[in-house]
């Protein structure tokens, strides 16, 4: 079952740097990477003993240089991937700098809308309920509740929004939860699960008919190379290497695995993230009542808005959703807080990173000068309740089968070719942008007498792109359907015409939603699991 590994190493995380070259592994099922959607899928089998389990992780148990350095990518987009710091190369993956925020997709995301290509999963939101509820536990979210309940628990001042165009958005928080430290020991002890870390897959092996995957090559930093072999085969290496190890196995289909309709890689899309300054001139208690962080017993929540279903049609718009928090309690590097370091150093008579600190004022200038008038305009105000606060806003990216990631002809030091991301936005997604900033802010004055800082950029079309930076959610690049014409896996996350390699993470994702991937990946992990038992059980 687990043939290759000597018994005294089967019940721990194994370093393959440790092993002589030309081992071969066996398992059931071999997974692909040691992150969050790796990890979920593994513990499905914690207790089915008769199934041997292979964890392939490419990187150690802490971050190495070394290691990040094979996530470099070329940008040849409209919008910048920065692909070693947005991702992390070790066990538990991205989760180790992930921030906890958490939300289901919403029921109208999973369908299709006239008004959006490509639009529409082959699940629906109910197929995945069940799971969500399990996700739950795996990412230390509290109990189970509809937002309704938690929404009444919370006995915050009614919202008062207006149904047309926005409805009240939970985010439960997570401590957060680190995928590795915190089931790592689990794993540990478990004498069919098999993690083996500094194991680098360069190379998904096909059978000569192309039907079926009979192994994987591993490679560790010190170029010795494994071969694991198994009955079943599942890539979770997220939404940039999933499609990067399917392209770049193409021995036996030339186009890469799974590559059949010149889709893996395309349809890449990320979440656009932007911020801005609110002055309260209101009561800011009341907003403080209603948007802070909520701890209960339940779990920790907090709320926001987000764009009614109503609104998206009406409007032919995205998903998208916001929230806010006190000011200063944000982004370190924003211009605000660079002025109060600057601020801060003057009055010492030192001042560090001078050049750094002045740059991040003159991008953040409207906000500094909103700090200004809160701080020396009015002062007093009591820091729970301070009048300027940040205000968040994320959308929806729209599936774009121009946005893609595929591979350049550089390679790395383990002979892979590198990435290059062509990270492509639509006028749809600006106008998504330019919608949800003035209907939250129209919003926002109405109920609390707000003054929100509109970004100059929303009434420019040309070169807003620039404006946005890559926030770690990288989806849909092997995207879900129901069939081939339209996919990479079908909605058992299976790849099209190889049935015994499937596809975990977020890259399956036909469509974005607003919220934060990470639930919706365990989610799906979970039913994968389920999925995989009922075959080999």
């Amino acid at each position: 079952m687990c043939a290759g590994l000597p018994p005294e190493e089967r019940p721990l995380i194994t370093d393959l740097r440790n092993w002589p070259a030309e081992r071969r592994i066996d398992g059931d099922i071999c997974i692909i990477g040691g992150g969050a959607a790796g990890i979920t899928l593994a513990l499905q089998f914690a207790e089915t003993r008769k199934l041997g389990i292979v964890l392939l992780e490419a990187g150690g148990e802490q971050p190495e240089a070394e290691s990040q350095q094979l996530y470099a990518v070329d940008n040849e987009g409209e919008l910048p991937i920065s692909g070693m710091s947005s991702r992390l190369r070790l066990f538990g993956g991205t989760t180790n700098h992930w921030d906890g925020r958490c939300a289901p997709l919403d029921e109208s995301d999973f369908q299709p809308r006239e008004w959006v290509p490509y639009s529409g999963w082959p699940i629906t939101r109910r197929d995945l309920d069940e799971h969500y509820r399990h996700a739950l536990q795996i990412c230390e979210l509290g109990q189970p509740a509809s937002q309704a309940d938690i929404l009444k628990a919370l006995n915050t001042p009614q919202m008062r929004l207006d149904p047309q165009k926005l409805s009240p958005q939970l985010w439960r928080m997570s401590s957060p939860t680190r995928f590795g430290a915190r089931y790592g020991s689990l794993l540990k002890v478990q004498p069919h699960i098999n993690v083996l870390l500094h194991a680098n897959v360069v190379d998904i092996g096909l059978r000569d008919d192309g039907g079926l995957v009979n192994q994987v090559t591993v490679v560790t930093p010190e170029r010795r190379r494994h071969v694991v072999t198994a009955r079943y085969f599942v890539l979770a290496c997220g939404g940039i290497e999933n499609p990067r190890l399917l392209l770049a196995s193409n021995s036996v289909q030339k186009a890469g695995i799974g590559n059949q309709r010149d889709l893996v890689g395309r349809f890449f899309m990320q979440h656009l993230r932007f911020s801005e300054s609110m002055v309260m001139e209101g009561d800011p208690y009341l907003v403080s009542r209603i948007y802070s962080r909520h701890e209960k017993e339940s779990g920790c929540y907090v709320l926001g808005l987000r764009l009614s279903d109503a609104f998206q049609k009406t409007s032919q718009v995205l998903n998208g959703a916001a929230f806010t928090y006190p000011d200063g309690d944000g982004d370190p590097d924003s211009g605000r807080n660079s002025a109060s370091r600057l601020l801060h150093g003057l009055s010492k008579g030192h001042i560090d990173h001078l050049g750094h600190e002045l740059f991040n004022i003159a991008d953040d200038f409207s906000d500094v000068v909103l700090n200004v008038r809160q701080r020396f305009l009015r002062p007093g105000t009591e820091p729970y309740a301070r009048s300027l606060r940040q205000l968040v806003l994320e959308t929806e990216q729209a599936p774009n089968p121009q946005s893609r990631i595929r591979l350049g002809e550089v390679q790395d030091v383990l002979g892979m070719r590198r990435v290059v991301a062509e990270w492509r936005a639509t006028d749809q997604d600006f106008f998504t942008c330019q919608k949800l900033m003035l209907t939250v802010a129209e919003e926002m004055t109405r109920l609390y007498k707000a003054r929100v800082s509109i970004p100059s950029w929303l009434s420019e079309p040309s070169g807003w792109q620039a404006h946005f930076r890559d926030v770690a959610h990288h989806l849909g690049t092997t995207r879900m359907a129901s069939s081939e014409q339209r996919g990479v896996v079908d909605s058992s996350c299976a790849v099209f015409g190889v049935p015994n390699l499937f596809v975990a993470g977020s890259s399956v994702f036909p469509t974005a939603g607003h919220a934060n991937p990470t639930m919706t990946i365990v989610a799906l992990a979970v039913r994968l699991g389920l999925h995989l038992k009922a075959i080999l059980t």
